[in-house]
């Protein structure tokens, strides 16, 4: 069991098989689903949508980047935010401008390459919103024993998002909606998540009109738990103070100059960005690498697609439910974490060469783009829970600034593999700079990370 075993008498380990915060991460996974499912639908509708305008390879670059020009921008806002005030209607009032967004994207696509660069920045930007705002949740609505599960959920999801849109968009595509279908589709089905989402959801455990007390106290002793480390003075604690009080988190308060003197956050950004510039450029160039390369069908593409990403959803799953017991009851946990991370940075760079210094087959090709993607998700018990791990407190903040790290990464990594193809036209290229990239990661994270609590 985890650690927060003596924490809890059984009658109160019954009372939580019934857990409404497990319907609060059900939500975010699938609003998560739903924001990933744009990201793909664009990158499979770039074909032919590139075919009937006749962009150049550049030009695809420059729509298919113009997401993250927008991401980036309100990530540690909407994080801080998030912390601060609470994260209920900026996830509603960024998913609906996001969802408006994608409606208006086969009118902005007539109107030519740089009015759909707009179109998909504006979308970034409020997309922006509705990720650092789940992390920043989880911190009051997770206790630190289901986080890595919840991340692992949240992972799943957007491999969900990815299949659904790599399955439903070919249809589309084939049809007589054609590729503008996808788009008012989604974005229909993305307003719908919006309205449940308003309706059920609350800032915190103690607002909601469906949580029992024994939950939202259990909740509460495991979170301060973690702060404190000793069971009196969470006792105390929770006697004196409501939740709001347990997560008021003051902006002057957080701690900049640790966080960014800080050698172990360093290591995790330049993680997150080595691995965030394959996993990006791996989602967006795909499909065009197998329609250019084995001059795949519209279905063929998305199944090709869909195979990596659905492999990567069961392993995130059993690494979130499995790997994190593992990890809580390890004396070294510092050790796992590294391990994990550099596995599931290592395994991808060692099959990358396969693709770079031989020419592979359409089978091979699949073969090494699956195991790659799905090693990745070792991730979830490394990189990707590590500003939980070093500071809860501050875990919108911290993921803001993470994951504004990350899109950095996506946006130069996605716009430099579409000047290499127009300049070069090769793709081992391509392949070979993600090899390098998996490789520095981690090099990175297995010298300089340390799984411990920095700022609280």
């Amino acid at each position: 069991m985890s650690e927060s075993e003596p924490f809890l008498t059984t009658e109160t380990v019954e009372e939580e098989r019934t857990r409404v915060r497990h319907v609060f991460a059900l939500l975010c996974s699938v609003g998560i689903i739903i924001a990933y499912a744009d990201r793909g639908n664009m990158a499979l509708s770039i074909v032919p949508m590139a075919e009937e305008y006749r962009w150049s390879m550049v030009e695809k670059g420059s729509v298919l980047s113009g997401f993250f020009y927008g991401y980036v921008v309100t990530q540690v806002l909407s994080g801080w935010a998030a912390d601060l005030f609470g994260g209920v209607n900026l996830a509603f009032s960024g998913m609906v401008v996001c969802c408006a967004g994608i409606l208006c994207i086969p009118f902005a696509a007539s109107r030519g390459v740089w009015a759909l660069f707009l179109c998909r920045a504006v979308l970034g930007v409020f997309e922006g919103l509705v990720f650092p705002v789940f992390h920043s949740m989880v911190c009051r609505w997770i206790p630190p024993c289901e986080r890595s599960f919840t991340v692992s959920l949240f992972t799943a999801s957007m491999q969900l998002g990815m299949i659904f849109s790599n399955i439903l968009s070919p249809l589309s595509i084939e049809s007589s909606l054609g590729w503008r279908g996808v788009f008012f589709v989604s974005g229909a089905v993305g307003l719908v998540w919006a309205g449940v989402w308003l309706f059920f959801m609350t800032n915190t455990p103690r607002e909601h009109r469906s949580v029992s007390e024994k939950e939202a106290v259990y909740i509460e002793r495991e979170i301060r738990r973690q702060e404190k480390g000793d069971e009196t003075e969470v006792q105390d604690y929770l006697c004196g103070c409501t939740m709001l009080d347990a997560f008021d988190t003051d902006p002057r308060g957080i701690p900049w100059r640790g966080v960014f003197s800080s050698g172990v956050f360093w290591a995790v950004l330049a993680t997150q960005f080595f691995n965030s510039w394959c996993m990006f450029v791996f989602q967006q160039w795909l499909p065009t690498y197998y329609r250019a390369v084995f001059q795949t069908d519209a279905f063929a593409t998305g199944l090709s697609v869909v195979l990596p990403y659905s492999v990567q959803c069961c392993v995130a799953l059993c690494v979130g439910y499995f790997g994190e017991r593992v990890v809580q009851q390890a004396r070294r946990r510092t050790l796992l974490r590294r391990v994990a991370q550099v596995c599931a940075m290592c395994i991808p760079a060692s099959l990358l060469l396969v693709v770079v210094l031989c020419p592979a087959s359409y089978t091979v090709s699949l073969c090494v783009f699956t195991v790659c993607i799905a090693a990745n998700a070792l991730s979830i018990i490394g990189v990707q829970v590590a500003h939980m791990e070093i500071g809860p407190r501050y875990g919108g903040v911290l993921f803001g600034i993470i994951n504004t790290v990350c899109i950095l990464a996506g946006l130069v990594g996605v716009k430099t593999s579409g000047w290499i193809l127009e300049a070069t036209g090769r793709w081992d290229v391509v392949w070979g700079v993600c090899c390098l990239s998996f490789a520095a990661g981690a090099l990175v994270w297995g010298c300089f990370y340390r799984a411990e609590l920095l700022f609280s």
